[in-house]
């Protein structure tokens, strides 16, 4: 059985739930990014925080962190290199 997950802190409720490629008319696939994903992004890219801040603003481990911050990377990364939407959710 795998470990409950912990409570992560996001302050961030975007308002803007989907972005897609706008030069084309065709279906896209779709790649979903969590809130608590966007909420690390930010920290780093636009915050600045340092390492100690990022762990106590969402309350996860450094490891946590860095895991949380590599999914949100790889998924903006395959969603503008392959044109597929971004859909912003709730935190898993």
């Amino acid at each position: 059985m795998p470990r409950p997950k912990k409570e992560r802190i996001v302050c961030l409720d975007p308002n803007i739930k989907c972005f897609w490629p706008q030069w084309s008319k065709q279906k896209h696939e779709v790649v979903e990014i969590f809130c608590d994903e966007l909420e690390a992004i930010k920290l780093i890219n636009i915050e600045w925080l340092s390492m100690l801040e990022w762990w106590k603003k969402m309350g996860v481990s450094a490891s946590t962190f860095n895991r949380i911050l590599k999914s949100a990377y790889k998924k903006i990364t395959d969603a503008i290199i392959n044109e597929k939407n971004l859909a912003i959710k709730k935190c898993k």
